[in-house]
């Protein structure tokens, strides 16, 4: 049998090779054009600068385009396999389950988090917000879909029509309860994130987005997070059996 690294990294090839012609791609490209276009409109309307890049930050990139990145990701991982009556296979093959769950993981969160890196540094450069803020604000934001990336990917491990529920998710508890109601709770991701933009901004004008916790323990709570997911969706897909609605279409 393939050990488990060995099989981790070719089944993570293969998934990033495969992703690249996926819609699921073109889809989280859009959802970052979309992004890159408000920034220029922002732009043109003299409403630039560091302030204004971290606020754009905080609304749009942490609060929108992170969580939809990483729901068309996250849910592809083993999602795609369900939808399209192979996830069988994945069984049947000489190497761990969890091996290839973490290698379609992998894929995904490296396709999510190359969007956002690309997404980021191009409205950073449009609104010239370019400054000493965009490490840290790359690094919530990057932290921020990774965590969201390997959550959406355990979803699509646990359940079908997992996109469904991350989308409610991301809309319900993250935009209305994180993003509305209570901004400080630190009861979601985005509200981790969106603590270490601020911190590492140091522009007060933002400091309602602040945490009792300082932006170290916000890196571990969304790394913890993302190790947790995995875990979870681990021992779920090594225990389970094959259900029949994941059987290959046709049986």
């Amino acid at each position: 049998m393939t050990s488990f690294a060995s099989a981790t990294r070719q089944v993570a090839s293969h998934g990033i090779r495969g992703l690249v012609r996926t819609k699921t791609v073109w889809g989280a490209l859009l959802v970052g054009a979309f992004a890159v276009v408000i920034a220029i409109v922002l732009a043109a309307s003299n409403d630039g600068g560091p302030s204004s890049f971290v606020g754009f930050t905080l609304v749009l990139l942490a609060g929108i385009v992170s969580p939809l990145v990483s729901l068309l990701m996250g849910t592809w991982a083993l999602g795609a396999e369900r939808e399209g009556g192979t996830l069988v296979f994945t069984y049947t093959r000489p190497v761990r389950r969890s091996a290839v769950l973490l290698g379609r993981a992998i894929a995904a969160a490296a396709a999510a988090l190359a969007t956002m890196l690309v997404v980021t540094v191009l409205c950073a450069v449009v609104m010239q917000g370019a400054d000493a803020t965009l490490g840290t604000t790359l690094l919530g934001l990057l932290l921020e879909t990774l965590a969201f990336t390997c959550v959406f990917a355990m979803l699509g491990t646990l359940m079908a029509r997992a996109i469904y529920v991350g989308l409610a998710y991301a809309t319900l508890v993250e935009g209305v309860l994180g993003g509305v109601i209570n901004l400080q709770g630190g009861a979601t991701l985005s509200q981790h994130a969106r603590n270490i933009v601020v911190r590492g901004s140091g522009f007060s004008a933002f400091s309602q987005f602040e945490l009792a916790q300082d932006s170290s323990a916000s890196v571990l709570v969304l790394l913890a997070v993302s190790a947790a997911a995995l875990v979870l969706a681990a021992v779920w897909i090594e225990k389970r059996e094959t259900s029949g609605r994941d059987r290959v279409k046709g049986e």
